[in-house]
């Protein structure tokens, strides 16, 4: 939690950056989304559940309520604070504001190259969020099959992701470092 808390503050980022260098710190994440595929597995095993229904809800009635008050905060500021560069860099005017918290409620918040959505501070750290969906979604349709087929399959997809964002790289194209290929860490954590 240390490594992703230090990730975003200036005083821990800044000395890397003064040498052209990204700050190791953002390796919390993949250490977090590790962890939480490996504790989802684990639980899941325990409980010996093949429901699918279950699962999901359990997850969303745990992300969505925080996650809408984020975003009615965001939206009620953006209409009631003045705005100026410096306010609307957390707060952005309500039409960008209203379609930051939409891209988080309907997690699609970490596909911001590809579906152009707009940058808010206050609603910066939800993508996470929308990739933990995402890997729900999936492992949730995983949970019919067998826990050994299961395995096999969580590989061969982080596999596939991790293929798709090197050569992705390879070729240049900077949205291979977007967030949505951070499924690959919780099929890892759950192998």
């Amino acid at each position: 939690v240390l490594f992703t808390v230090f990730a975003h503050l200036p005083a821990t980022t800044a000395p890397f950056a003064a040498f052209g260098l990204r700050a190791p710190w953002l390796i919390g994440v993949a250490v977090f989304y590790g962890i939480s595929g490996w504790i989802i597995a684990h639980v899941t095993s325990r409980n010996g559940s093949g429901d699918i229904a279950p699962f999901l809800t359990k997850r969303l009635f745990r992300l969505v309520p925080v996650l809408a008050v984020s975003v009615m905060v965001t939206l009620v500021a953006s209409m009631l604070l003045p705005h100026n560069p410096v306010v609307d860099q957390f707060y952005p005017p309500p039409p960008v504001a209203w379609h930051a918290g939409m891209s988080c409620l309907f997690f699609f918040a970490d596909l911001g190259y590809w579906v152009s959505v707009p940058y808010a501070y206050s609603l910066e750290g939800l993508w996470s969020v929308s990739v933990e969906v995402k890997f729900y979604v999936v492992y949730a349709l995983l949970l019919i099959v067998s826990p050994r087929l299961r395995s096999v399959s969580l590989g061969v997809l982080a596999a596939a992701i991790l293929a798709f964002r090197c050569d992705l790289v390879q070729r240049g194209y900077m949205p291979a470092l977007s967030h949505v290929y951070f499924v690959e860490l919780f099929c890892l954590g759950v192998i």
